[in-house]
């Protein structure tokens, strides 16, 4: 006898029948008990391997997320910088001059009382 069919001649699931020369394995329905057990074994198996691919889409999701953000920040320090540019005093007096304003008279300045 194999060691493979000894060892599954102990246990439940398995039995087997000696015949004269011939020795044939039978098997049987295990428990309820060991049936329920053997299933959830599978099932949370089957769980562990889904919830690691879905923490590493996870993971891959917020990197691109975190690559995004960089991105978006660099792009709102250049519009900052712009803004700083555009409204500066020099830039807006040369435009100023470019367009031919020049600063009104005191004598032209009406104050407006509400």
């Amino acid at each position: 006898m194999s060691v493979m069919v000894r060892s599954a001649t102990y246990g439940n699931v398995v039995g087997s029948k000696v015949k004269a020369d011939k020795e044939e394995l039978v098997f049987t329905l295990p428990d309820l008990p060991v049936l329920i057990l053997v299933l959830v074994v599978l099932f949370s198996s089957l769980f562990l391997v889904y919830l690691k691919d879905f923490n590493r889409r996870l993971l891959v999701f917020s990197d691109q997320l975190s690559q995004n953000y960089t991105q978006l920040q660099a792009s709102h320090d250049q519009l900052l910088l712009t803004r700083g540019v555009w409204s500066s005093q020099r830039h807006v007096k040369q435009v100023a001059d470019q367009l031919g304003m020049q600063l009104p008279s005191a004598k032209e300045i009406v104050m407006i009382k509400i």
